[in-house]
């Protein structure tokens, strides 16, 4: 793959990995941590974006690719909301059932974005602009 491809799809995973490992250890921590958990979380979908304009920029159709990732970065919402309303309507949050949760769905996530990635690494070698051609 010529390297401009590389860079975008390096990026592509390190956005996936930082964001997934950010978005599951929020569940867990408060207060300044928390602050600073949620900043490298949104450096992660950073690199989400800046990697989407790099493959636009090389023609590479990437579009279900990250629709598969927002997707997966969906399945964490209900926890948040969850977590927030606990300070609206003053209700007990079961930090254990929650943390559970959170891994089951950081286990699929990284399950489901391995299998996408390894699609996505193939369409990308078979991609034209990859072989040069």
């Amino acid at each position: 793959m010529k390297m401009k491809l590389k860079q975008a799809f390096g990026m592509f995973l390190s956005a996936q990995i930082i964001t997934y490992t950010f978005i599951t250890l929020l569940q867990k921590v408060e207060g300044v941590t928390f602050l600073l958990f949620l900043v490298f979380m949104h450096g992660g979908i950073l690199l989400f974006i800046f990697s989407k304009k790099m493959f636009r920029q090389l023609g590479v159709q990437a579009k279900p690719f990250y629709k598969s990732s927002y997707l997966l970065l969906s399945f964490y919402l209900p926890l948040m909301l969850y977590q927030f309303a606990s300070y609206i309507f003053a209700y007990r949050v079961d930090i254990e059932a929650k943390w559970w949760i959170t891994i089951g769905i950081t286990i699929v996530a990284v399950g489901v974005s391995t299998i996408q990635n390894i699609q996505f690494y193939q369409a990308l070698k078979s991609n034209p602009i990859s072989s040069g051609k």
